[in-house]
């Protein structure tokens, strides 16, 4: 296997690694007062940042639980809600993205073993 070929799948997975440790590290730093007062640094745009947010979580196998309650608290039941299933959608559409991308990417370079 070249190292043209194979580049992609190091790089993707050096970036999945980086983000499991970092939430494994900084486990502790994950918690509602925190995650309250950054969210509130993004004023009305609080929303959008939780949704991107709970969807890293997601591609980076964080549990969606903490992020479920952290939601509800947050933004109450209704909001939460809301910004709970956008936040979990989004990061399956990543997912199921880079899945079809890499597919395709397998397609056009085959591997060859000789």
């Amino acid at each position: 296997m070249s190292i043209r070929r194979s580049l992609p799948r190091v790089v993707l997975t050096l970036l999945l690694a980086a983000m499991v440790a970092w939430a494994l590290f900084h486990r502790d730093q994950i918690n509602l007062t925190t995650l309250d007062a950054w969210l509130a640094s993004f004023g009305p745009w609080a929303p959008v940042a939780y949704v991107m947010l709970f969807a890293l979580a997601t591609v980076a196998f964080v549990p969606g639980v903490i992020f479920s309650l952290a939601g509800g608290a947050l933004f109450g039941p209704f909001w939460g809600t809301l910004w709970n299933l956008t936040g979990a959608t989004v990061g399956a559409t990543q997912q199921k993205t880079a899945k079809l991308h890499w597919q395709k990417y397998k397609r056009i370079f085959p591997t060859t073993h000789s």
